[in-house]
Parts: C-alpha cells; structure tokens; sequence
C-alpha cells in the first residue's frame, strides 16, 4: 500500500510536528524515555488506544510486530531496523529499544524508533502476512479501508470511534467523512478529469501544467481554486547536475566551475517553467545548514584550521551561483566559463575545445533515463557546445541506468540529494565522504574525497542545536 495512505490506517509510537524543526508527539505511546548515551529508548503505549475491531493495542502487539520486521519482513524493513538488536518488556505497557553496540549513538536512532508501527498480532495469526490480498487490514489510526477498485482507486471513511481523536498532535485534522484516492495511467486524462469534477483535489508539481493547464471556465468563474504554497520540510536538493570527480577533467574545479557557468537557469526557468522554480545553491536549501552570505564567525572558526586546504574565496565571497538574465544568451557567463577553461588548459581550435597539450577534446555524456530531463537539459548541451565542449545527452534504460549508478559509470549524470531540515550522519556520509566515493552501490555519485567535508560532516552527526 502506498505509505501516504497507510498513515491515516496506523499510528506510529509518535508523529512528527508539521511545523516545528524536529519535534515529536506521542501518538501511541504516552511517553518516552531516552537514555543519556541514546543506547536506548522505552517507549509506553497509551492504555485508551485500540484497533478497529475494539481490541486494544497490547505489547504483545509490539513484540510480534518487532519480531516479523527483524525476522520475516522484506529486506528493506531488516536494514532499516537493523541497528535495533533487541526490544525487552520492561512493563504491562513499556518496552525498551536497545540500539546495537557499535552503531553510532544519535538522534537519528530515536527519531527512527518513533516511526515503529504496530500490527495487530491477533488479526495476522489468523491471516497470512505474506500473501497478496485486497482484503483490507485491520488498523487503528483515524480511517480504514471501506473499497478497493482495482487500477481506479480506493476508498477510505473515517473512523467515528478513532481513539486517537483528541490528541493534541491530531487536532484540526481528518475533517473528512469519506477519501477516494483515484488513480490515472494518463496525466492528461487525469487533468481533463480534474477540470470535469470528477475529482476536487490534485497537487500539480509540474510547473509547466501548473501554469498552462489549468485556465478553463471552472477557474475563471470562481468554482475551481489554484494556489501555490510553501511546504514547511526541507528536503535538500531536489535535481542537480553532477559531475563524476573521479574522471578527468571533472576532477578540475576550474572545469567544474565553468560548466556550471554555462548553464542559464533563468532562460530556462522564464521558457520552460514560466518562473516556478528557485534554484538550488546549497545541498541543504531552506534548512539551517544552507550557507547563506559570508561565513559567520562561528562558521569561520570551525573552518579557520584548513584555511590552507580550501579556496580563499570560501571566507570572501557569499555562496552563490551565476544569475543570468532571463533574455537571450548568457555571454558574460560563457566569457567567465572561457577563461577558466583556458586556465585549465583547455583551448579553442578549429571551434572545438581542446587539450592544449595532448589535443584531446573535450567530451563527455550526460547520463540520464528519462525524457523529463531534457527541458532542463537541452539548452544547458546548447550552451556548452558555443563553447567548443562536445556535450551529448544520453539515455539509457532504468535498470542500465541503476547499475551504472552503482559502478559510477558515467560522466556526469542528474540526481537529487535529499538532506532534510535535520540530516541523517548516515545519508550525510553515504554521500558526501570520502569513504563512500569508490565503493559500489553508495551514493556519493560526484566522488567527493574532502578532508575538510568528511570533518564537517563529524561536527554536524552529534550536534544537538
């Protein structure tokens, strides 16, 4: 089941704050104690909470739900739950979650616990846990499962007894008697579908339909509504060209730096997006670790010991990328971008970019697997063509696309960094130290192997503020 719709038929031990940094509150469990070294947690379940059918939630619940994730689930589950070796019954209603001895103790561990989801033990003892039905299970959180129409949707009412009703984490919410969740194979027939009324509610992350689709009789007569909004997560950065360091001439940050000037955000974002889109400048965009101006003075004192190893310019100059003018071409860009190419030692001859020394030219792919690309892509290959660089954007299917990503086989290729408001040390190193750069299957995708970055990346893994 899609896990936005399991989250209103299951409650989680606690659920995260919509607008506060890192909060939680108790959903299921009434408290929660933390040890001091974070080498456990112990949980106490509410003694008011119960399934759909009026048995109450019990630990026998929990201990039969932790034992089918750590013995029975699908791999995923096992990993995500891996560092969690042992759960003991400390009370009629209290458990503890004791973390492995060598994972390392932080936050993450507990923000982890909280998400723990409890299935009722005595609906699968007489189910088969493991087998594919449409039969829907037995929850207890505000809605349950009322239809399932295979391929069209599925139908939800809300629970009129829902124990959970006057928390304070819940209040204001599920307002709705009756959801039907519709689904399309076709976008268009879904958005002819949404401007007939068929259904009341979508949310347009295309910023071209966004702005072109919608401008029909229902909204010009005040019956349909089209708003945008700020969602309050941070999630990090949402697409971004990366370059494979691990290659020549990536490894250049002259090169780096010029490829990333020929790339004319705002032509594209004025053409493509009708002015949607911001662009990212920060792996961590619109949480606190985004380097916003000059370094603060904290911030200079935490990098003043590698003054040597990092760009002067890192304690001059804010953090900031080129901004070009939304008409015609970026030539004060590409002029910049010439100049450090040639720097680099990459020369013009013949209109074409190369190797002042070995006369190579310089070539390289794009490795992508979709179409959805190629507006965002095709006019940065333009650019870089004006420059001499022989630029090609290539497209692979999926499941090629997958294992050159695990064996780092491209050249430069499109991916997103998730980083959220409070970064996991895990994610943080997976993919941006330097233990992660050449090993398979990790995600440091640009190579990065930065004495500095791996530092930073220690400092923010235990930071508590």
């Amino acid at each position: 089941m899609d896990p936005r719709i399991g989250a209103i038929t299951h409650d989680p031990l606690m659920k995260k704050s919509e607008d506060e940094l890192a909060s939680y509150y108790g959903a299921l469990a009434e408290s929660i104690e933390v040890a001091d070294d974070l080498s456990w947690v112990t949980y106490t379940l509410r003694d008011d909470a119960y399934w759909h059918d009026g048995v109450p939630v019990t630990m026998d619940d929990v201990e039969w739900t932790f034992d089918m994730i750590k013995n029975k689930a699908g791999i995923t589950w096992r990993i995500a739950y891996a560092d969690f070796v042992r759960l003991e019954r400390v009370g009629s209603r209290s458990f503890t979650f004791h973390f492995s001895d060598t994972v390392e103790k932080t936050s993450q561990l507990i923000i982890q616990s909280t998400r723990f989801t409890t299935l009722p033990r005595h609906y699968w003892q007489e189910n088969d846990i493991g087998e594919t039905t449409l039969v829907p299970h037995l929850g207890n959180g505000p809605y349950r499962v009322t239809e399932v129409d295979i391929g069209r949707k599925v139908v939800f009412e809300r629970v009129k007894d829902y124990w959970g009703r006057n928390l304070n984490v819940n209040a204001g919410k599920f307002n709705f008697d009756r959801y039907e969740f519709m689904y399309f194979f076709d976008k268009n027939v879904m958005l002819q579908a949404l401007r007939a009324g068929v259904f009341d509610y979508y949310r347009d992350q295309d910023e071209k339909t966004f702005a072109t689709a919608y401008d029909f009789v229902g909204l010009r007569e005040g019956l349909f509504n089209k708003e945008s909004y700020q969602m309050g997560e941070s999630y990090g950065m949402h697409y971004g060209v990366v370059f494979n360091t691990r290659r020549a001439p990536f490894d250049d940050i002259r090169v780096r730096e010029a490829l990333t000037l020929a790339y004319n955000f705002e032509w594209a974002n004025r053409v493509f997006w009708h002015d949607g889109m911001d662009r990212n400048n920060s792996y961590f965009m619109r949480s606190g670790l985004q380097a916003k101006g000059l370094p603060s003075a904290d911030e200079v004192e935490l990098l003043e010991p590698f003054r040597d190893s990092v760009p002067e310019r890192v304690f001059t100059q804010p953090v900031d990328l080129p901004r070009n003018e939304p008409f015609g071409r970026n030539r004060n860009a590409l002029n910049h971008a010439d100049e450090l190419l040639r720097d680099a030692g990459w020369i013009v001859k013949d209109f074409r970019r190369v190797n002042a020394k070995t006369g190579e030219r310089l070539a390289f792919q794009i490795v992508v697997d979709t179409q959805m690309f190629d507006r965002m892509l095709t006019p940065f290959v333009d650019n870089l063509r004006r420059l001499g660089i022989d630029a090609v954007i290539r497209k692979v299917e999926t499941n090629i696309m997958t294992n050159r990503l695990r064996t780092y086989d491209y050249d430069t290729t499109v991916r997103k960094f998730y980083t959220y408001r409070v970064p996991f040390p895990d994610r943080m190193r997976s993919q941006f130290a330097a233990k992660s750069a050449d090993p398979v299957n990790m995600t440091n995708y640009a190579g990065i192997k930065n004495p500095v970055v791996d530092y930073l990346i220690e400092k923010v893994a235990p930071a508590t503020t």
